[in-house]
């Protein structure tokens, strides 16, 4: 039995029935007159009932449903009503509708004390709606006026001055030299216990600060180690069969007593293959390309040889490829006594003493870097690993890094042998011979048996600083950790200057209750002297998500070795930096810094390299440098640092204060600092140099005509150019709305937030995505076999484009394979249109429903402010939505054998439809097309052949 509702106090009692009653009475008023009386009607008389055909209907046309379906369908009905719906109903809703009647009465009873309970109810809703409208733009769920409050015009949640002055004021180059004595106080090679300290100790040290997200990520991943016992490395001179001399193959030790964490580790070179090999020694001074023909010129053969060969000019692991392609089964590196007088050599200068080693790695970043096994994704939640035989780009010969004391009695061993070595400027040693590995040249024994570990953890350590307008957009700082020994300027410089700039914005964002319009990340990579394993897993395995959402990467790797202010990167970031330059005094004579440079492309790899070549994120590097420092070696130690490299520390404190203020302007200014002109300016510059360079590779020319056309690439630049105008005639307007201190309007909000997207978009869409090649980017990338002997060319654009007019990279048929330059900005000129706008009702709307019911007003303020408030992440699903549209009608191509052209965008690189000759074919080896060329970003086919192991 159901229990009566009860009444409110105040209330008549309700009406009890007694035992006379027979019946309710009605409630209704007008019902309890007496009834009318009407005449009997007269009887109808009796009409016989007619016999009727009925015709059955058209069984098959209508037939009705099976006494079983019907039956099961009931009693289907029965269960869900009796089992489900009516138990929900009896314990759950009938309670709350219960227990809803009896609050409401009571509260209308409440509020009838002061007013009529309709006014007053409507009155708090309203309340209720302003209280909601006021916490969402005061906790950032919706974007409220983002400029001073509606009154300046400022274009900034806080006032940029006073920040920028707490910045300078809060950093302390005292916090900067204890971290640095700590951090380069051990060794803390990649996988190590040193290095796992390090970094726990950055994970504590961000947590400290207060930073809202801080983790610790960890990444299985091939790794190589020194073998510390004494059988596993040998280097001897053989005379006549004889030891004529024994390499120690180690470093004079930095400390006289080193403690245990200070013990320095045995000098190697990472992914060295493993042998115990004897040969005839040949010098190949640098070991290029333009230094291995010289070689053959004069008929010195590597076949067997142990090389020798200085560190320099080309990456070591490209090098000791070349020599063992050529033959050699061994290689020694060394570092050069790089100045002229004694007295500049450690501990009287800052060059490597002659006990000094520099370590390198081997790997083949130029193709692939990363994890060795995993190559191309991430080695996290994948079983697909890779066996090392499968590998192609690892050597397979032993090598070892020695000092210049070491190696000094090899180069003597080989006077008057082979040929004179040209450009060997070491004074030294007066003359300096090839050998020769055929007449009788000296002999080296070489044994090298590294510690490998196919599986083996590193640890990245990210933490996160949440903006509140666009939060989904972030920028990234980064710094290597890691070090092949103490690495105070290799890779503690940056990490300090990175744990700065964490500490000084969370006491920013403490005293000034300030966030960042857009999130930002500080990140400490492990793994970059492992083939950049650190920065590229993480970024394989982010990719998706930085694609979208990566703004800026600012890398801090060798940071602080001198005081030449240095910057490489990408164009667009040219004008803020020296906006920012010209706010920032020099230490040494406290003047404003210059800002009179052109910012160049990156020319060698580092923790950029993930974020600009396969995540499509404008990337920069900023440090001060010296003309030399003990790089890779044990002597790049605190004790260099306070001698040679920022004794007082105040170019860190610099370095800080630039970075610091540039990430300010990059994550809260209203619009995203880009000059999108500078980067046309930039496309234009690189083509010129693309065309100079290949003007000069006998390949690309023939009877003086040129092969490749490149004014398509001008044109493209011009419309880019085009597009950047009528950016600034937007952003024009917009500054006028916003200065006339109304506040920012929302459609104005909202196309500021799409012109943000649009333009972090522009090198996303020049990825070629659907490549085998790692390095996705079509204009930034490292070029595989960049020439030495010819300085000036901008090496980091193009650089398919270049590698395939390289004469000596005999795997590519040129005029077929460059059918397209691998860019077309008129996918970006229609990826960048306005994409779908935020839900809007009108407020005279909303003000209507109030006035007729405030029930219907607060459901529809209500919905409009969940749409209002998920609306931009549902714009950026649809943004990525309408690219992928945006792809596929760019994708209309004429997949011609040599002519790649279509109407709708722009051809930029149109080749001569010239048939290939016999003899050509034959001088030439053509690679097959791949089955993976398709088309690219740009709307053509893939233009160069992907890089892989065979590029060798």
């Amino acid at each position: 039995m159901v229990n009566p509702t009860p009444i409110p106090e105040g209330l008549p009692p309700p009406y009890e029935p007694d035992d006379n009653d027979t019946q309710s009475a009605p409630t209704d008023a007008l019902l309890q007159r007496e009834p009318a009386v009407f005449p009997a009607l007269p009887t109808p008389p009796e009409r016989p009932f007619e016999q009727m055909q009925i015709e059955e209907p058209d069984s098959q046309l209508h037939a009705a449903p099976s006494t079983a379906l019907s039956s099961t369908f009931e009693s289907s009905q029965r269960f869900l009503t009796s089992k489900i719906i009516a138990p929900v109903h009896k314990i759950f809703i009938d309670p709350i509708s219960q227990l809803y009647r009896t609050l409401s009465i009571k509260f209308d009873i409440f509020i009838s004390r002061y007013g009529n309970p309709l006014i007053l109810k409507r009155l708090l809703y309203l309340v209720f709606v302003f209280i909601f409208i006021f916490i969402a733009f005061e906790f950032g769920i919706l974007p409220g006026d983002a400029f001073g409050g509606g009154s300046t015009g400022s274009g900034e949640y806080h006032d940029r001055e006073s920040l920028n002055e707490f910045l300078k004021a809060t950093i302390s180059q005292d916090e900067i030299r204890d971290r640095l004595e700590y951090l380069a106080s051990m060794p803390h090679l990649s996988g190590t216990a040193g290095d796992l300290a390090l970094a726990k100790y950055v994970q504590e040290e961000m947590l400290s600060f207060g930073l809202p997200q801080v983790g610790l990520s960890e990444h299985s991943t091939y790794i190589t180690f020194p073998n510390e016992t004494d059988t596993s490395t040998q280097l001897d001179l053989l005379i006549n069969n004889n030891i004529e001399y024994s390499a120690s193959l180690k470093e004079d030790m930095l400390y006289e007593n080193p403690t245990d964490s200070q013990v320095q580790p045995k000098p190697y070179l990472a992914f060295s293959g493993s042998g115990d090999v004897r040969g005839p020694l040949v010098y190949v001074n640098y070991g290029t390309k333009t230094d291995l023909k010289y070689l053959r010129d004069n008929d010195i053969s590597l076949e067997g040889a142990i090389v020798i060969m200085r560190n320099g000019k080309m990456s070591t692991g490209l090098k000791v490829s070349l020599v063992e392609a050529a033959g050699a089964v061994g290689v020694i590196t060394f570092s050069d006594r790089l100045q002229d007088s004694i007295l500049e050599l450690w501990p009287n200068g800052p060059d490597y003493p002659e006990g000094g080693v520099e370590r390198d790695s081997l790997s083949l970043t130029a193709i692939s870097p990363g994890d060795i096994l995993t190559p191309g994704y991430s080695s996290v939640g994948t079983n697909k690993v890779s066996s090392v035989e499968e590998i192609k780009t690892l050597p397979k010969i032993p090598a070892v890094p020695a000092s210049w004391r070491d190696v000094r009695p090899f180069l003597e061993a080989l006077k008057s042998v082979g040929v004179s070595m040209p450009g060997s400027d070491i004074p030294q040693i007066s003359e300096w011979w090839s050998g020769n590995a055929t007449t009788g040249s000296a002999e080296a024994h070489l044994v090298n048996y590294p510690v490998v570990k196919e599986r083996h953890p590193i640890w990245n350590v990210v933490g996160k600083m949440i903006g509140v307008e666009q939060k989904e957009l972030a920028v990234i700082i980064g710094a290597r950790r890691d070090s092949f020994c103490y690495g105070a300027a290799g890779s503690m410089s940056g990490t300090t200057v990175l744990l700065e700039i964490a500490r000084v914005l969370s006491l920013m964002s403490k005293k000034y209750n300030w966030s960042p319009l857009r999130s930002i990340y500080f990140a400490s990579w492990d793994g970059t002297g492992q083939n950049l394993a650190g920065t590229t897993e993480w970024v394989e395995y982010n990719s998706e998500t930085l694609r979208e959402e990566g703004v800026v990467y600012i890398n801090l790797d060798e940071a602080i070795s001198g005081n030449g202010f240095h910057a490489e990167g990408h164009p667009m970031l040219t004008t803020v930096l020296k906006q920012v330059l010209a706010t920032v005094q020099e230490p040494a004579t406290n003047e404003t810094m210059s800002t009179d440079f052109t910012m160049p492309p990156f020319k060698d790899f580092g923790d950029y390299t993930p974020f600009m070549s396969y995540a499509g994120i404008a990337s920069l590097e900023l440090s001060f440098r010296g003309k030399k420092f003990p790089k890779n070696s044990c002597f790049d130690s605190v004790e260099w640092m306070k001698k040679y490299g920022d004794a007082d520390f105040s170019y860190h404190r610099t370095l800080t204060e630039i970075i610091g203020k540039l990430t300010l302007r990059l994550v809260d200014d209203a619009i995203i600092p880009f000059d999108m002109g500078t980067y046309a300016e930039s496309l234009d510059a690189y083509t010129d140099d693309l065309a100079r360079y290949c003007a000069t590779q006998e390949s690309w020319t023939g009877n003086g005509d040129a092969v490749v056309n490149f004014d398509a690439l001008h044109s493209a630049a011009q419309a880019m150019k085009e597009l950047f105008r009528r950016f600034i005639l937007w952003r024009t307007d917009w500054v006028t709305v916003i200065g006339g201190g109304n506040g920012e309007p929302i459609r104005f909000m909202e196309h500021r937030w799409n012109w943000n997207v649009r333009m972090m978009m522009v090198d996303k869409l020049l990825l070629q995505s659907d490549s085998d090649a790692w390095y996705k980017h079509q204009v930034y990338g490292m070029q595989l076999w960049h020439p030495t002997d010819v300085p000036g060319f901008l090496y980091g654009t193009f650089p398919s484009v270049r590698d395939a007019a390289e004469p000596l990279r005999l795997l590519i048929d040129q005029r077929v394979h460059i059918a397209n330059a691998h860019l077309s900005f008129e996918l970006v000129l229609q990826g960048l249109r306005y994409w779908i706008h935020l839900l809007k009702l009108p407020f005279f709307i909303i003000f209507t429903c109030f006035i007729a019911s405030v029930e219907l007003g607060f459901v529809i303020m209500t919905a409009y402010l969940v749409v209002y408030i998920f609306g931009a992440r549902f714009n950026g699903d649809k943004l990525s939505s309408l690219l992928d549209d945006a792809k596929k009608k760019n994708n209309n191509y004429d997949t011609g054998k040599i002519k790649v052209e279509r109407e709708d965008s722009l051809p930029l690189v149109k080749i001569k439809s010239e048939p290939l000759d016999e003899d050509d074919e034959g001088q030439r080896t053509v690679v097959p097309e791949s089955p993976h060329t398709s088309p690219s970003l740009s709307g053509g086919t893939t233009a160069v052949q992907s890089r892989s192991a065979s590029s060798l």
